[in-house]
């Protein structure tokens, strides 16, 4: 509670505000296709309340959009989009018209936070009913992914630091015990507010970003110390499903021979077969690849999670990791240690399917994921 804001809000309600009632939001954005004959791209900007249950959030009701921003670069040419980003005044152009909209979608929600919050005369909470209650709405994290994050922080390409929330540098990013801080958006805003413009470019490309005024530096968040450059988490779709998860198979698929590819996609249909026999298809991910996972196209994020389950079998079942062994993993060329690379693969991909599912938990008990990992490791090991 802040007693400063609140005084200077006492007109609002005669100053009796008897009842307070936090309520930080979640904001998800991601750049969308609208439709596949255009291809043109929005960029939808989501709206939950953090207090409802993780079961809420995964339901399509638990969002509201509260504006659409169009792609800047929608109808340009390749050319013109080379041209418009080798001119001074394109550097930076999409984060500009991003915050220049988010600017307008955001006002609402700047105007109640200047007010102090929503105010309701009498407002029902957990079946108790009480009156006279401001409501206070800060911004808890806008979720998305990496590019989009990137975008919302004003973050440029040439940035030396991995993420737009962290000073890590890309060069140290192999380095595990690498200690990092988050960015200092005190320092950013400070930047961005110097009258020379060379001066201001300069201080601001050290930091890793463009001349933007970012639209939520403007309003107020549960931690205003890092504001967007630091509560912008990744989400588990883009992080797993479409990052980590793509990795895995890709470590394993690409390069491979095209008779090697045949025994690999082989396996995956007889596999995919049994389990679809067995009437058990229901208890797991989307496992069941007829033609295989080799040449796997415009694959769903379900999907995602059902070739990494299938491929935690392969690896870890006698009957079919000693043909995986006997046709790909003998291949010195690519997998040199052989059998401990194929049990390595088999234990990464079982503790990615722990860790996912642990975040879709209702509960996140740190104790049984590291119990559970300890398991699988021991069982494969």
């Amino acid at each position: 509670n802040n007693d400063d804001e609140d005084s200077d809000n006492e007109g609002m309600n005669n100053g009796d505000v008897s009842n307070k009632f936090f309520c930080p939001l979640v904001m998800y954005s991601d750049s969308t296709n609208i439709d596949r004959f255009s291809h043109f791209k929005a960029h939808p900007v989501m709206l939950a309340l953090a207090c409802h249950s993780i079961h809420v959030h995964q339901q399509f009701h638990g969002w509201r959009p509260i504006g659409f921003i169009p792609d800047p670069y929608h109808g340009l040419s390749k050319n013109d989009r080379k041209l418009l980003r080798s001119k001074n005044s394109g550097i930076g152009y999409k984060e500009r018209n991003l915050h220049s909209m988010l600017d307008v979608l955001l006002k609402e929600l700047k105007d109640i936070q200047e007010k102090g919050g929503i105010h309701f005369e009498e407002l029902t909470l957990g079946g108790v009913t009480k009156q006279n209650v401001m409501v206070k709405v800060p911004i808890h994290m806008v979720i998305g992914d990496c590019e989009g994050n990137d975008h919302l922080a004003a973050k440029g390409k040439f940035a030396t630091c991995i993420s737009c929330a962290c000073t890590c540098p890309k060069i140290e990013s192999d380095d595990p015990f690498c200690k990092c801080k988050y960015q200092d958006k005190t320092k950013i805003i400070c930047a961005n507010e110097i009258s020379d413009e060379k001066e201001a470019l300069d201080a601001l490309k050290k930091l890793g970003r463009h001349k933007v005024n970012n639209a939520f530096h403007q309003v107020t968040w549960t931690d205003d110390t890092l504001s967007i450059h630091g509560c912008s988490p990744l989400c588990m779709m883009h992080l797993m499903l479409q990052g980590l998860f793509v990795y895995q198979l890709e470590n394993i698929s690409d390069d491979l021979t095209p008779n090697e590819s045949q025994h690999f996609d082989n396996l995956v249909q007889q596999l995919s077969s049994m389990i679809q026999c067995n009437g058990a298809i229901k208890k797991y991910p989307h496992c069941y690849f007829g033609n295989g996972l080799i040449e796997l196209k415009e694959v769903t994020a379900d999907e995602r999670e059902g070739s990494i389950f299938i491929l935690s079998i392969l690896l870890t079942l006698p009957s079919f990791y000693k043909v995986l062994d006997e046709n790909i993993f003998s291949n010195t060329r690519k997998f040199p240690e052989g059998t401990q690379t194929r049990k390595n693969f088999a234990l990464v991909c079982e503790l990615m399917l722990i860790l996912y599912d642990w975040t879709k938990a209702e509960k996140m008990d740190k104790t049984f994921l590291k119990n559970e990992a300890l398991k699988r490791i021991q069982r494969i090991l």
